[in-house]
């Protein structure tokens, strides 16, 4: 994980470093849809892709955004920014989580995300950094209640403990 003085970035940095949190985030609810697989609609990879695209469509309105504002001209900040910001916890995950247990990861990683931002606009001494990061605070916090919604409506349980699954292959159909 880089440490990143969020106190010394200016809007440029700023943006590209919210860039760079959305990517890591995406990639990662990618990755969790693969893990879980998907078995029905509404299940636990339904629930992380959702969120690769709630992330993606995120990341593209601030990549518009920064070429609207900077052009073309390259990131000073590159390659994995800080992983412990958002991406969801891989080791919250379970092959038969149900979709109210994903949504749970998900809300975890949103958080992290949203307090990472706080913090950031709180330490920011460039106004116009702090009034972005104050921006993509509130966006967490949109994200935050949209799941904390999802989470009131997701069927309860997973779709099956580990020990309970046949072991692979052991399905005759």
């Amino acid at each position: 994980m880089h440490t990143i003085d969020t106190s010394r970035l200016d809007l440029r940095d700023a943006v590209d470093l919210a860039i760079q949190i959305g990517e890591d985030a995406r990639r990662r609810y990618v990755e969790l849809a693969a893990r879980v697989g998907g078995r029905y609609a509404g299940d636990a990879d339904e629930v992380f892709r959702t969120m690769a695209e709630l992330e993606e469509r995120h990341e593209q309105r601030l990549a518009d955004r920064r070429r609207r504002v900077f052009g073309d001209v390259p990131p000073r900040i590159v390659g994995d920014a800080l992983d412990e910001v958002e991406p969801a916890e891989l080791g919250a995950i379970r092959v038969f989580m149900g979709p109210r247990d994903a949504v749970r990861v998900a809300l975890d990683a949103e958080k992290r995300a949203f307090e990472f931002y706080d913090s950031a606009s709180r330490h920011a001494v460039d106004p116009a950094v702090r009034i972005f990061f104050e921006e993509q605070r509130a966006d967490q916090a949109d994200h935050c209640r949209t799941l904390e919604a999802w989470l009131r409506a997701a069927p309860g349980g997973p779709d099956l403990e580990e020990d309970e699954a046949d072991p692979p292959g052991s399905d005759a159909g």
